[in-house]
């Protein structure tokens, strides 16, 4: 027999009382069990949710219960009240049977437990209803329980003198004090966890290893804030405060970190889930708290802008690149580089079927599909190849290349299922040997090429639009959503006027 299993994790336990969820699908067949499991796996995850809810009731809660239940216990009363002609000895003697309640201890931990076990039903009751015990399968919080239990207590008064008044004397304007709903908190906002979690399932677009990094990440802020802090009461200040204990050290690696990499590594993945939380349509948060928050890059740190390679630079690259006899994507990768401006992944994802043809004009292709992502929709977009590309035998090469493989097959995959790391820090290690004066000149070895190509495109004159659009960068809303073949010919004059630096 099949069975659904979900791990709960360590930090539910003690609400949810158990390790794991499960559930028999009551088949014995596979193919039954798989259309079975998603329901119970929704399920287990609404349970889930309701036990982070659970974990995390908070003042605001409290008031929110207090005023659902004075509203519905008003209601009830005044239609009780009205049906049955109630007089003001009727008001009356209900108020004083509520009031004997405490008078049944005799100290004042007695009266205080007296008044606890008359509200715990109700308590209860409302939590039910409110799908938070999911059919008593969770423990909330017993403070919780016996603070909602006591403000019940007085919501009954409340409610009593209330209906009172609007029975017999509804001429009166209601007291100041009549309870008024309070603003729930979304559940995201109470905790680290429940928030990531959020923001990862609406961002699958993202590659599972920026995901994995930002949330290691975000889970290692939660734990260094979240003893005194939930997401919707970090300030600016808190997070600055952060930034400087992970530049001293306080990070996950231990070590000193400089200023620019924490504000592109820790606080640029902070950011983007506090930014994500705090749009409106979204309204999980009420503002940003990161949105202007950066550690200040001293001089020292900085080190020279990036820049594109020279002509010359760019012409010793590529002719130590013909010499290349073994591995294709050293051999192949800065030529397609230098004159696609494509980012390396680009490249090395790339497949044979992503080289066509329009017009005799041969191109290609660089778009998302299903196993590999492109920075942004920019980025997809249609590339004529150079005459030099053409020169250099490339065409050739694709040919004699299973069409349903890569331009540059390989096991590379690593554990995130990306196959263009190992690649492309092997070409850049190769790139390092080609040009030994990179080091230290603001040169990065395999995106230096895509600035090469664009000065080269601005020397020649060419559009801006069409420089974006050959590069992938945003362009003006003209022309930013053409990507397909049908530009090859105009792209292609283009990019002729690019000479060859060899």
């Amino acid at each position: 027999m099949y069975w659904a299993r979900k791990v709960v994790p360590a930090h539910l336990r003690p609400i949810v009382g158990k390790r794991e969820l499960k559930l028999t699908l009551q088949t014995k067949c596979p193919r039954e069990a798989r259309k079975r499991f998603p329901q119970v796996l929704h399920q287990f995850e609404a349970m889930l949710k309701a036990a982070e809810h659970a974990l995390h009731l908070g003042a605001d809660d409290l008031q929110s219960f207090a005023t659902e239940y004075y509203q519905a216990r008003l209601k009830q009363l005044l239609d009780e009240a009205r049906r049955n002609h109630w007089s003001l000895d009727d008001h009356e003697a209900m108020q004083y049977s509520l009031s004997l309640v405490p008078d049944k201890g005799r100290d004042e931990d007695e009266q205080h437990q007296s008044v606890v076990d008359w509200g715990l039903p109700r308590a209860k009751a409302l939590m039910e209803s409110a799908g938070l015990t999911q059919g008593n399968r969770f423990t909330i919080p017993q403070p919780f329980m016996e603070a909602l239990a006591q403000t019940l207590y007085r919501m009954e008064h409340k409610a009593l003198q209330a209906a009172e008044r609007e029975q017999h004397y509804p001429h009166l304007p209601p007291p100041e004090d009549t309870p008024k709903a309070a603003p729930v908190r979304p559940l995201e906002a109470r905790s680290f966890d429940a928030l990531w979690d959020s923001y990862s399932k609406a961002n699958v677009h993202l590659s599972p290893k920026t995901l994995e990094d930002w949330g290691r990440m975000w889970s290692h802020f939660g734990q260094w804030a979240g003893e005194t802090h939930a997401p919707d009461q970090i300030t600016p200040q808190t997070l600055l405060r952060y930034a400087e204990a992970v530049r001293n050290g306080a990070g996950l690696s231990g070590r000193s970190l400089s200023a620019k990499r924490v504000n592109e590594g820790y606080l640029a993945a902070i950011s983007t889930v506090f930014r994500w939380a705090s749009r409106p349509e979204r309204g999980l948060l009420q503002t940003n708290p990161a949105e202007a928050v950066k550690l200040p890059v001293p001089r020292s740190e900085q080190g020279p802008r990036r820049r594109g390679y020279t002509r010359e630079e760019a012409g010793t690259i590529l002719k130590a690149a013909r010499g290349e006899t073994e591995r294709a994507y050293v051999r192949r990768t800065p030529w397609l580089l230098a004159f696609t401006g494509a980012r390396v992944s680009e490249i090395l994802n790339a497949r044979v079927a992503d080289i066509g043809e329009t017009q005799g004009i041969p191109f290609l292709w660089i778009r998302e599909t299903e196993d590999t992502r492109l920075k942004n929709t920019w980025s997809n977009r249609c590339v004529p190849l150079h005459p030099a590309l053409v020169d250099e035998g490339f065409l050739e090469y694709v040919a004699s290349l299973p069409k349903d493989d890569f331009l540059f097959p390989g096991d590379w995959e690593d554990k995130h299922g990306d196959r263009t790391k190992t690649p492309a820090n092997r070409l850049r290690d190769w790139l390092n040997k080609a040009l030994p004066t990179m080091k230290g000149q603001g040169l990065a070895p395999n995106h230096s090429f895509r600035h090469w190509l664009i000065g080269e495109l601005r020397e020649a004159g060419v559009d801006g639009d069409i420089q974006r659009q050959l590069t992938g960068h945003k362009s003006g809303a003209d022309v930013h959503s053409r990507y397909g073949p049908a530009d090859i010919p105009r792209l292609h004059r283009a990019i002729i006027k690019v000479k060859t630096p060899v």
